[in-house]
């Protein structure tokens, strides 16, 4: 029996076609999961219902905004871990750091010549959200344990007490 290993799954957040089409099948081709919503009311709904590893999102969408998105998934604790990068086609301007955009692990101005930067940092973000979760997993695990009595994971750390 050979089993498929997941994807990492990825929400790309873009109206423009020209930047989807140039974003998603990168994206698909390195190996990634890649959902595409047009605008901000559908990116909420996805992150809450889906929960990606990563979102990419335009600073500018219909219905809610890139950065009004983005502290809208930074506010709610359940979906609050999510890496969130944030596009754009237009270069970027010293005011376009702001605090309304500091919950942004990344904001970058896309064109052709940096896809590789943009696949480089999902990947980077995608990594260190699974070594996130995991952990979570382990303490829950761990904790679960604890309260019904029964010895803990085989992951967890020996007592070194015993002599």
């Amino acid at each position: 029996m050979t089993s498929k290993k997941q994807k990492d799954s990825v929400l790309v957040a873009e109206s423009s076609k020209v930047l989807s089409k140039l974003m998603c099948p990168a994206l698909e081709k390195a190996g990634y999961d890649v959902t595409l919503v047009g605008d901000g009311l559908e990116a909420i709904k996805f992150c809450f219902e889906k929960k990606p590893l990563c979102v990419i999102c335009d600073t500018d969408l219909p219905k809610l905004d890139g950065w009004q998105i983005c502290s809208v998934i930074k506010d709610a604790s359940e979906i609050s871990g999510i890496p969130f990068i944030l596009v754009t086609a237009n270069d970027l301007k010293e005011n376009d750091f702001t605090a309304e955009n500091s919950y942004a692990e990344k904001v970058m101005s896309l064109n052709g010549e940096n896809l590789d930067e943009l696949l480089s940092s999902v990947q980077e973000m995608c990594a260190y959200r699974k070594d996130v979760l995991a952990a979570e997993a382990a303490e829950l695990e761990t904790a679960e344990a604890a309260e019904s009595g029964k010895a803990a994971p085989k992951n967890a750390a020996p007592d070194k007490d015993k002599s």
